[in-house]
């Protein structure tokens, strides 16, 4: 039904072999939804298929995975970190993505070397809300909070330099920020936090949202 697909396994195997840097390589992918391709715009770089390897470091984003575990090929160490930390409730994919991003040993290969098929009904094919409510984000900062705090306490375990244990701290502290900004429910102070944080969001579209969200979702 799809197009064959070159070998993930031998891509990413030789990846690692020519990068000993790298702990956790991650790839492009094709997604698939009910049955049809999706935009592959809708995630920055997703579509790109060049080869170029890149390192996704802390300082440019957050220790949610962007990539499903589907794509990702690691170093058996790896495994020995549960050992060392895990956090209950969190899967094991997005707990390799904080081991190695934390560790500054995060990379991606700019290849499409897999699909991501999902379908309605299942767990992870169901959509969240593309606007979720102040409320909703609210409740999600104050787990994420609780995430950091934790990784931050294992600083040594995880062998997180000095620079992204403070990389983390300014990370909480913009949480705890827009968690108190979005509990206002004041558009023109959202307004200006939003233009004076920009940097912190994932993507503009991202921090955009919390202005419709003063405007449509009080």
């Amino acid at each position: 039904m799809y197009e064959w697909l070159p070998d993930k396994i031998q891509v990413m195997v030789k990846t690692l072999e020519d990068y000993p840097e790298i702990r956790l390589l991650i790839s492009n992918y094709i997604p698939i939804y009910n049955g049809e391709l999706i935009n592959t715009n809708t995630l920055k770089n997703l579509g790109r298929n060049d080869g170029e390897v890149v390192q996704y470091k802390l300082e440019n984003c957050w220790l949610d995975p962007v990539r499903p575990g589907c794509t990702y090929c690691f170093r058996r160490e790896m495994i020995g970190m549960f050992n060392e930390f895990d956090i209950e409730g969190i899967y094991h994919d997005a707990m390799l993505w904080i081991y190695a991003v934390v560790s500054d040993s995060l990379y991606l290969i700019n290849r499409q070397l897999s699909y991501w098929i999902r379908h309605e009904g299942t767990v992870t094919g169901k959509k969240l809300s593309a606007y979720p409510t102040i409320n909703e984000r609210m409740e999600w900062i104050t787990r994420d909070e609780k995430i950091y705090h934790e990784i931050l306490n294992a600083s040594e375990k995880l062998y997180i330099s000095r620079r992204n244990q403070k990389l983390l701290r300014d990370k909480l502290s913009f949480m705890e920020r827009r968690k108190k900004m979005l509990a206002k429910r004041n558009l023109f102070r959202a307004a200006i936090f939003v233009m004076m944080n920009l940097k912190f969001y994932p993507t503009f579209r991202n921090a955009m949202s919390d202005i419709y969200a003063m405007i449509f979702l009080r």
